[in-house]
């Protein structure tokens, strides 16, 4: 049987940075980052996949992965987030386990 997470298990720290949609003075959209992050907490890394794409004409690595932080609201699939010292896009985020007791982030390897 599976056990289940337990605050022990957040091993590690992630800072969460938004992303703005700016406009420049010619008109067009930007994507900005924050330069400070608005959150560090805990996580925990539950579970890690690799595929190897051709990119640039030579075989690069993306990981997708998941996350668990203590349960937060303010988490956007937008957002970036930086654990220890590797940058990740937000691609999904949902509830976990109980009420408002987690929140799993999935997220792709920024190259």
């Amino acid at each position: 049987m599976k056990k289940k997470l337990q605050s022990g298990d957040l091993d590690r720290t992630a800072h969460f940075y938004h992303q703005q949609t700016l406009k420049d003075n010619g008109g067009d959209y930007l994507n900005a980052l924050d330069n400070d992050p608005y959150a560090s907490v805990p996580a925990a890394r539950l579970s890690s996949r690799g595929d190897e794409k051709e990119l640039l004409n030579r075989p690069t690595e993306v990981g997708v992965e998941t996350f668990a932080i203590r349960y937060r609201d303010d988490v956007r699939a937008t957002d970036q987030m930086k654990i220890d010292g590797v940058v990740y896009n937000v691609t999904f985020v949902t509830e976990g386990e109980g009420r408002r007791q987690w929140t799993l982030i999935t997220a792709k390897r920024k190259d």
